[in-house]
């Protein structure tokens, strides 16, 4: 039934007009005024995508964040604040494409087109319009104060400078997707993973503490977060960011004779598929996947606190649900070393030991005692 209502609203909306567009004669007779009630999404082409997903020009806006990002070639290179579309006529999601420019535009009432406002300071999109399909547009705006809310009809505000910048930067053709997405984790570029949660502007996407940990998962810091901070964090779902710990890609160094792990072999050694986590001074190693990538057979002892492996025991650390070995302890443990490289990864060194092959099946730990 909620649905339905949210159908009738944007139908409703859709007649009676607000959506803003640029006026252009041609695109005026390729689209009706009803075809707004049903978002025009322009599909990107898959092959094309395949082929060089994070080529060109490539534009993310989060509606629940109310910030739109400009990645060129794969990278993050600039954020921008915007306002979006009003509960009862939301922005639509999806992947678009920027079809068309135009400086200085002006701008048609929908609801009555002979009602033209000329470019200058009383035109609501402001300098700027980048069309994205139908009458939707990414375009400046004479109401700074509504950037950052939910007050448009559906198309992306910025503010008129930023809108310029955009507009000088990104080339038509250049993909646009548009999400919904309340939790956001991000890593700096210093290795801090921080969490963020964003209000439900649109009613449309419930979140718990166990997806939160799921996003944190991706970084390898999920272990390292409070649970009682994440559900504070979620529940105020200001946007504040929460700073977890950092993360690092770990791999071994350029080894010859290295063997294959379930990671990636390059020229200067071999990525294998966990983080290494650095909570203040302390750089922590999730011991499974450590002792699984060498085929190390260990032992946990909850109570005292340690790992053993063979003849060698070793402090060790229970976070959250998974256990760890200090980076420090790596020698006694594996013969290996490990340190921070300038590129943000941790790089074991290679001692006696050799990563073996990803199809060998997972070693579990023995435990002398339960985890709890």
């Amino acid at each position: 039934m909620r649905y339905f209502f949210a159908s009738l609203l944007v139908f409703v909306a859709a007649i009676g007009g607000g959506y803003c567009f640029s006026l252009f004669a041609e695109q005026m007779e390729r689209h009706s005024l009803l075809s707004n009630a049903i978002p025009v999404q322009t599909p990107i082409d898959d092959a094309e995508e395949n082929e060089a997903p994070d080529a060109g020009f490539r534009i993310v806006v989060n509606l629940a964040s109310r910030i739109l990002t400009l990645y060129e070639n794969g990278i993050k290179t600039r954020l921008y604040p915007v306002a979006v579309g009003k509960e009862w006529t939301p922005t639509p999601t999806g992947r678009f494409v920027v079809e068309e420019k135009q400086e200085d535009p002006a701008w048609a009432d929908p609801k009555r087109e002979e009602i033209v406002v000329p470019p200058g300071e009383n035109n609501p999109l402001g300098t700027r319009w980048m069309g994205i399909g139908g009458y939707y547009g990414i375009h400046g705006t004479n109401a700074p104060s509504s950037i950052g809310d939910y007050m448009s009809n559906g198309c992306i505000r910025m503010f008129d400078e930023d809108a310029q910048e955009l507009f000088s930067i990104v080339p038509t053709g250049a993909r646009v997707e548009i999400i919904y997405q309340r939790i956001v984790v991000e890593k700096q570029a210093d290795g801090t993973v921080v969490f963020y949660c964003y209000p439900d502007g649109y009613g449309w996407q419930e979140v718990s503490v166990k997806d939160a940990m799921e996003a944190l998962r991706g970084y390898g810091v999920q272990d390292f977060a409070d649970p009682d901070v994440i559900a504070a964090y979620i529940e105020a779902s200001a946007g504040e960011p929460l700073l977890i710990a950092k993360s690092y890609p770990v791999r071994t160094s350029g080894v010859g004779d290295t063997k294959e792990t379930d990671g990636a072999e390059g020229a200067d050694g071999t990525d294998l598929n966990f983080f290494a986590v650095q909570e203040g001074e302390d750089i922590y190693l999730p011991a499974i996947p450590l002792f699984h990538a060498f085929q190390m057979h260990w032992e946990w002892n909850a109570e005292q606190q340690t790992i053993t492996t063979g003849r060698r025991v070793v402090p060790g650390a229970q976070k959250g649900a998974g256990i760890y070995l200090k980076a420090e302890h790596l020698e006694k443990a594996l013969h290996l070393g490990g340190e921070l490289t300038e590129a943000g990864q941790f790089e074991l060194t290679m001692g006696k030991l050799k990563p073996q092959k990803g199809t060998a099946e997972q070693v579990p730990p023995r435990q002398s005692h339960d985890l709890t």
